[in-house]
């Protein structure tokens, strides 16, 4: 049985952009960075997770849906690169793609951090 640790929300500074529109998809553009904050390494796999998802809001990139770390929300696994670890100070990038008939998107971030056996 394996399950996803949290790491303290205070180890990452999460910053976003806006979001904009795809004039090809039509969907909705976000890019989210994180930056690990803390002194130590942090190990892989890191995921994005994005609580309370706004309704009729669809996270079309989504690597999966938490279970073990409850509420149930989608989430993206962010590449740490070949050493699997988000060193102190060091930042990635990731690109979420979103749908929405509403054209609200709302939710409240966390991230989840490495596994436990």
């Amino acid at each position: 049985m394996t399950a996803q640790l949290k790491i303290k929300d205070s180890d990452f500074k999460i910053q976003n952009s806006g979001f904009h529109v795809d004039s090809r998809t039509g969907r909705f553009l976000q890019t989210v960075r994180i930056t690990n904050v803390s002194r130590s390494n942090i190990r892989g796999p890191l995921s994005f997770v994005l609580d309370g998802l706004s309704r009729n809001v669809t996270l079309v990139n989504q690597s999966g849906t938490t279970f073990c770390a409850l509420p149930a929300s989608p989430y993206v696994v962010a590449d740490l690169g070949f050493d699997g670890i988000l060193a102190p100070r060091e930042r990635i990038t990731l690109e979420l793609e979103f749908v929405s008939r509403n054209r609200k998107i709302d939710y409240e971030a966390r991230v989840l951090a490495g596994i436990s056996r």
